[in-house]
């Protein structure tokens, strides 16, 4: 999305065709720290969210539970073919705090 979203930057600024590059960037939701819930009931209300409200420009994120070294490497090896940077890995059991991570 990055190179998306500066490709329609660049093209407001420079004045050209600036609406047909802001149509093709969509938002990836993929968490709601908003909710007091565990993280299952949050993907929930997300998908829930979107399927009521239908935005054109987000959709919710597909979560997928690892099974393993063997898959986690597989996914990562499909998310860098398609130039995408890396995963995002969480428990899940975990909390959710606002404002990112928590650091040490």
């Amino acid at each position: 999305m990055a190179a998306s979203s500066s490709s329609a930057r660049r093209a407001t600024c420079a004045g050209r065709n600036k609406h047909e590059f802001w149509r093709e960037i969509r938002y990836v939701i993929f968490d709601a720290p908003g909710q007091d819930r565990d993280f299952e009931a949050r993907i929930q209300f997300i998908q829930e969210l979107m399927r009521k409200s239908a935005p054109a420009f987000a959709r919710p994120h597909e979560h997928k539970p690892c099974k393993g070294k063997d898959h986690l490497f597989a996914e990562l090896a499909e998310v860098e073919r398609v130039g995408g940077e890396g995963l995002m890995l969480a428990s899940q059991d975990r909390g959710t705090r606002r404002g990112g991570p928590r650091r040490c």
